[in-house]
């Protein structure tokens, strides 16, 4: 976060961003608290920025324009215009509902997120659930900037100590930081509070292995249902292994059909309408 004394030359010039940074402030000296913001996506281009101390005390960042569409002398202008109204009591975020200090963690789930994901999520009234149950009777009173990451993880945590599954309790952290991203995507939120917080990760598979009663009857239907070519597939990966795809994309010259097929083969291959001597498709 450089401070430097911006100048036209300046920005006309040397508005880049590190290539091992995601973005970059040049703050300027004449006018505390003015810089501009050049991300490694917009190279040679930047956004003006306020940053000051609201009145709840968060440092809070007041968009003023592009670097492209305003230049310096008004952009200082315009912040200093900014600075009197926020001295005045009158800070613009404050006033605009759906800015982050004045939008609620209920608002922004119930009018923002939650019909986006009903448009992009087939397991949105799962997330409709941990919402109403749980998620925002914790954090739905909460400004959306208030939200700590500390809170957050205290959340996930208690949620195991009330008995929930590990993988539940993973589920509830993955939405919250979901859908605190897109609050990021969309401007409403600076940064994610949800970010690097670790999943419990527990591995919830059982491994089980078919008696021989259960094998035996899997192998009956598999040799006499009506959906010979699911069977055949399903026989195949028993016997040989192979994974799904592995088995959906084999060829017939990848198969020592003698080795494997015996008597067989002439009627395996005849599901598929193949010759078995000189076909070359998946079996």
């Amino acid at each position: 976060m450089p401070v430097i004394q911006l100048t036209a030359q300046f920005i006309r010039n040397h508005l880049t961003c590190p290539d091992n940074k995601s973005r970059i402030e040049y703050c300027d000296q004449t006018i505390p608290g003015l810089y501009i913001e050049v991300r490694r996506t917009t190279q040679k281009q930047g956004t003006y920025y306020l940053r000051y101390k609201n009145r709840l005390g968060k440092t809070s960042h007041q968009r003023i324009g592009k670097t492209d569409t305003l230049n310096l002398t008004d952009a200082r202008t315009a912040a200093r215009k900014l600075k009197h109204e926020i001295a005045t009591g009158n800070d613009p975020k404050l006033e605009n509902p759906l800015q982050p200090e004045a939008l609620t963690f209920k608002y922004f789930m119930e009018e923002k997120y939650l019909p986006h994901a009903v448009m992009h999520k087939r397991s949105h009234r799962f997330d409709q659930s941990m919402c109403k149950l749980r998620i925002i009777p914790k954090f739905g009173h909460l400004p959306l900037n208030a939200i700590t990451r500390q809170e957050i993880q205290s959340f996930h945590s208690d949620l195991h100590d009330e008995g929930l599954a590990p993988a539940t309790c993973d589920h509830h952290l993955k939405l919250i930081r979901h859908a605190l991203n897109l609050a990021v995507d969309w401007e409403l939120l600076e940064k994610n509070p949800a970010e690097r917080i670790q999943l419990f990760r527990v591995d919830n598979r059982v491994e089980r292995l078919l008696s021989d009663r259960e094998m035996s009857g899997l192998l009956h239907v598999l040799r006499t249902d009506e959906n010979r070519m699911v069977c055949m597939i399903a026989l195949y990966l028993l016997s040989t292994g192979a994974r799904l795809n592995e088995a959906l994309q084999a060829k017939w010259s990848q198969i020592d059909q003698q080795r494997w097929y015996g008597e067989s083969q002439p009627a395996i291959a005849s599901l598929n309408g193949l010759d078995p001597c000189h076909s070359t498709r998946a079996p």
